[in-house]
């Protein structure tokens, strides 16, 4: 079926299933990369918890999920920086931004892309699902009567 330009997308489980043999149902351990940070081995933790509960948990995942949590742990250390140090840092040629904080931003960046793709965040997530109205395309559509 074609459909026309800004049709939206196709409603109503168009979405490819994961084979039920793909899925992992039983949390992996915590990367030994992330087990010398506790906020970042228990987001670890949480986030898979979210992805098997949703039934959406494939190896494939896995790469991403270490990268998001990997990205929350540079925030958290680049924040204590600042904290610690100040927004800005002396040098030769005069005041500048402490390098902490774009480290912080790109951490942080990196973190709402990464759990995007993840379907983290409730647009995302919605958008993975196939919409999220009420089932019926036709319901949800304000223009129907025209």
């Amino acid at each position: 079926m074609t459909r026309a330009a800004g049709g939206g997308r196709p409603t109503g489980g168009d979405l490819p299933a994961v084979a039920s043999d793909q899925l992992i149902t039983r949390a992996p351990p915590v990367p030994e990369d992330l087990q010398d940070s506790a906020p970042a081995a228990a987001l670890w933790k949480q986030t898979i918890k979210i992805l098997i509960n949703r039934k959406q948990l494939t190896g494939d995942h896995l790469p991403l999920v270490l990268a998001y949590c990997d990205s929350f742990a540079l925030y958290l250390t680049a924040k204590k920086m600042i904290k610690e140090d100040g927004i800005t840092t002396p040098t030769e040629s005069g005041i500048k931004k402490h390098p902490a904080v774009a480290v912080r931003q790109d951490a942080l960046s990196t973190l709402v892309r990464v759990g995007s793709l993840l379907g983290l965040d409730p647009t995302s997530y919605r958008r993975l699902m196939g919409g999220g109205g009420s089932g019926d395309p036709e319901g949800d559509n304000e223009f129907r009567t025209f």
